[in-house]
C-alpha cells in the first residue's frame, strides 16, 4: 500500500497559532520519502529528547496501522494531521484563510487540507488546483496561489472564493532546466522591499 502521512507536532500547533497569530512545524511522510518545511530553531540550551508514540486519530487507523514512534524534543508530542490521498507530497503553505495546502508532485495537483473545527486533524482533502507537471513549491501572495514547475511558475486565482483555483496563467516561463538533474523550484516573494522581488532556486538562488 502506498500512503502518505502529514504529521502535526506540538510546536506545529504553536507556530500555527502564531501565524494567525501562529508558528508551524509540520512534516509530510510517505512510504519512500520524507519532506519537511520548518522553521530553524536554535535553542540556547539542550532541550533533551525522548521517544514519543505517534497519536493516530481513529479516521486514519486503516491507512496508518500499527504503533509508530519518533524521537522528539522533551515536552513535544506528535500526532497525525492527515493520512491518505497523497502520492509524492512536497512543499506546504497556508492560504490567506489559514487552510493548509500541499503540492503533490506526482499527482500534478495542489490539495487543500482544511481543519475547520481546529482540532489538529484535517477534516478532508480537496483538489484545490490541477493540471501541473512536476510541481514542487506553492506560496500565496496578494490573494493568488503560485505553483512552481521545473521551467515555469503558475499564478492561480480563485474568483468565487470556493477554495478551488479555477484560473491558471503562466507567471514566469523559460526557467533554465539545465541544472544537473535538480528539477525542483522554490519561490519566495519579497513583500517588504519594493518593488517586489521573486527568488527561485536550484543549487544557487536566482532572483528576479
Amino acid at each position: 500500500m502506498n500512503y502518505s502521512i502529514l504529521y502535526n507536532t506540538t510546536i506545529g500547533l504553536i507556530r500555527y497559532d502564531l501565524l494567525r497569530s501562529r508558528l508551524v512545524l509540520l512534516l509530510i511522510l510517505s512510504t519512500q520519502f520524507v519532506y519537511s518545511q520548518s522553521a530553524q530553531l536554535t535553542p540556547v540550551v539542550s532541550l533533551g529528547k525522548y521517544i514519543d508514540t505517534v497519536t493516530v486519530p481513529a479516521k486514519f487507523i486503516r491507512v496508518f496501522p500499527g504503533t509508530r514512534t519518533l524521537s522528539v524534543p522533551t515536552n513535544y508530542s506528535v500526532s497525525v494531521y492527515h493520512a491518505g490521498g497523497l502520492i509524492k507530497p512536497r512543499f506546504m503553505a497556508f492560504s490567506p484563510t489559514d487552510i493548509l495546502h500541499v503540492s503533490d508532485m506526482s499527482a500534478g495537483k495542489v490539495f487543500a487540507l482544511p481543519d475547520t473545527n481546529m482540532d489538529g486533524v484535517a477534516d478532508t482533502i480537496i483538489e484545490s488546483a490541477t493540471g501541473f507537471s512536476g510541481n514542487h513549491d506553492i506560496t500565496f501572495y496578494k490573494g493568488a496561489m503560485y505553483v512552481t514547475e521545473p521551467t515555469r511558475i503558475w499564478k492561480c486565482t480563485d474568483g468565487d472564493a470556493d477554495g478551488v483555483y479555477e484560473t491558471k496563467t503562466i507567471f514566469i516561463s523559460g526557467i533554465n532546466n539545465n541544472t544537473g538533474g535538480h528539477t525542483t523550484r522554490t519561490i519566495v516573494f519579497d513583500s517588504i522591499n519594493q518593488p517586489q522581488g521573486i527568488c527561485f532556486d536550484w543549487f544557487l538562488m536566482q532572483c528576479m
